[in-house]
């Protein structure tokens, strides 16, 4: 009961990403692998005019990273 209860804890636990700390490390020109590598895959994909949006799902509030029409980097919050 003791290992469930741990292993529940850390599963619980790694659920709980911080993208935050993540976009932090994202650069505007970044191509759209070099972000996936950095905060892996998104939940959804989002195409508006061209550009393109990725949504990551967290615990405390969704991360959005837009693309421009060359798939760069635009901005990622």
């Amino acid at each position: 009961m003791k290992k469930f209860s741990i292993l529940a804890l850390v599963i619980f636990l790694s659920a709980c990403v911080n993208y935050s700390k993540m976009t932090n490390a994202l650069a505007p020109g970044m191509t759209k692998q070099e972000v996936v590598n950095i905060m892996g895959s998104p939940y959804k994909k989002s195409i508006d005019d061209k550009k393109e949006t990725y949504i990551y799902r967290a615990y405390r509030g969704d991360a959005y990273v837009h693309f421009d029409e060359n798939g760069l980097l635009e901005r990622a919050y």
